[in-house]
C-alpha cells in the first residue's frame, strides 16, 4: 500500500504541470540570477563594497524580479493581497538568502574560490530549495 502511495506522489510531483513550472521557474530564475550576479559584480568589483553586503543586495534585487515574473508566468497566481503575498515571498526568500550567504562565505573563506565563482555556485545550489519553497508556500498556500 505504501509503495502505491509513494508512486502516486512521485507521479504527481513529476506531472507535466510541475515540469512546466520547473522549466519556467528555471528561465525566470536565470533572469533573476543574472540580475543578482550583475548587481553583485557591480557592487563587489566596481564599487568595491564588501562581498557579503554586495551578495545580499544582489540577492534581493534578483528576488524582486523572481517574484514579479513567477507570480504572473510560472504559477499564474491571482492572490489579491499582493502586499501580504510579497511579504510571505520575502520571508521565504530570506531563507534562501541565508543559504546563499553561508555558501558564498564558505566557498570564499574556506575553499578560497573567487567571489564571482562562489556567487555563481551559490545561486545554482539554492535554486532548487527556492523553487520548492515558493511553489509550496508563496504560490501554493497564498493562492
Amino acid at each position: 500500500m505504501q509503495l502505491v502511495q509513494r508512486k502516486n506522489i512521485l507521479r504527481k510531483v513529476m506531472s507535466s504541470e510541475v515540469i512546466q513550472q520547473l522549466v519556467k521557474y528555471f528561465i525566470i530564475g536565470g533572469l533573476a540570477a543574472i540580475t543578482n550576479l550583475f548587481i553583485f559584480y557591480v557592487l563587489a568589483y566596481l564599487a568595491n563594497i564588501y562581498y557579503l553586503v554586495s551578495a545580499a543586495i544582489g540577492f534581493v534585487s534578483g528576488a524582486v524580479v523572481n517574484y514579479t515574473l513567477n507570480k504572473k508566468y510560472t504559477f499564474k497566481n491571482t492572490y489579491r493581497n499582493k502586499a501580504k503575498q510579497f511579504t510571505v515571498f520575502l520571508i521565504v526568500a530570506s531563507t534562501s538568502l541565508v543559504w546563499n550567504e553561508v555558501l558564498i562565505y564558505f566557498f570564499v573563506e574556506y575553499l578560497a574560490l573567487a567571489k564571482m565563482i562562489a556567487a555563481i555556485l551559490s545561486v545554482g545550489i539554492v535554486f532548487f530549495w527556492s523553487f520548492a519553497m515558493h511553489k509550496i508556500i508563496t504560490f501554493g498556500i497564498m493562492k
